[in-house]
């Protein structure tokens, strides 16, 4: 006998159709017109254009109990958030980056890793708050420039074509004055160290600020981190550093230390900000950090 066709029930998760949100502020409205081209590439598909950050988050939960594909387009921090959600409702299945931001350094390192597999989040846990990242967190330069330049664009959105003038005169301006300054002792592993940094970064992406090769060995299909801190030294020596850094080269300098390992340690000698994946609005404050890696039960993949 031949078995008849049951209908699909309501709560059948939609496999076949990639469901797709658009932050449409991404890369300053670049986003909207980067959807022509990919919805062209993505075959069956429908989109969801969010109107703030908490309607992307919602429409990634909802979304997430109906498809098994998900598509973001918009720029780093709106995967970074889309992954975050995913997470916390044990989303199964793939998560598809659209590219479309000012930064793109996650694409970079898609592109450059080319693995496939379920992908790790990080976990880092502040004096009295604990927070889900994807890509890397940072302390020092990073955190003051990127909350510079987000005050800027913010009020003079037109000068989003010369950030990266803005934000080296930030950088300049904030190390002749000694702001970037972390004071502190980082445990990574077996390995530690102590002193003044520059700049602290815990990855498990390979580039950061902007297409810089400044983790090459860090790898979001392994349980291990890449740590990458630069002492403090003056300032024309920092600037030849992070020239260095566009091509990976900065690891031979004696400034810079690259460590591996599971799980990480910072201690500082007082209240300092982390920003996980350049995430201004969303910094943890804190004097002791411990940054670990959790299995996220999904793959990202990217056009």
């Amino acid at each position: 006998m031949k078995k008849k066709n049951r209908p699909r029930s309501s709560q059948t998760p939609a496999y076949t159709t990639t469901a797709v949100l658009l932050n449409p502020s991404a890369g300053g409205g670049r986003a909207l017109r980067r959807w022509q081209y990919f919805s062209q590439q993505l075959g069956n598909s429908t989109c969801y254009v969010s109107k703030s950050e908490s309607d992307f988050r919602d429409a990634v939960r909802r979304l997430a109990r109906n498809h098994r594909r998900i598509a973001v387009c918009g720029g780093d921090s709106s995967l970074a958030i889309a992954a975050e959600e995913l997470a916390a409702v044990a989303f199964r299945g793939e998560l598809l980056f659209l590219p479309a931001g000012s930064a793109n350094d996650i694409a970079r390192h898609l592109s450059a890793a080319k693995k496939t597999g379920n992908v790790y989040l990080g976990r880092i846990q502040s004096d009295a708050s604990t927070r889900i990242f994807l890509g890397q967190a940072n302390w020092g330069m990073g955190v003051i420039v990127n909350r510079q330049l987000a005050a800027v664009l913010s009020r003079l959105p037109f000068l989003r074509a010369v950030t990266s003038g803005i934000g080296f005169c930030a950088i300049v301006a904030n190390h002749l004055m000694a702001k970037e300054v972390v004071v502190a002792e980082i445990q990574a592993g077996k390995e530690k160290l102590c002193g003044q940094f520059s700049s602290i970064v815990v990855s498990q992406i390979r580039y950061w600020a902007s297409g810089m090769l400044f983790a090459p060995g860090a790898d979001w299909h392994s349980t291990v981190w890449q740590v990458v801190a630069i002492r403090r030294c003056p300032l024309l020596r920092f600037l030849r550093i992070l020239w260095a850094a566009r091509q990976g080269q900065h690891l031979y300098f004696p400034e810079v230390a690259a460590l591996m390992a599971t799980r990480v340690e910072i201690r500082c000698q007082k209240v300092q900000w982390v920003q996980c994946d350049g995430e201004v609005p969303d910094e943890l404050a804190g004097t002791h950090f411990f940054v670990t890696k959790r299995p996220s039960g999904f793959r990202i993949t990217t056009l």
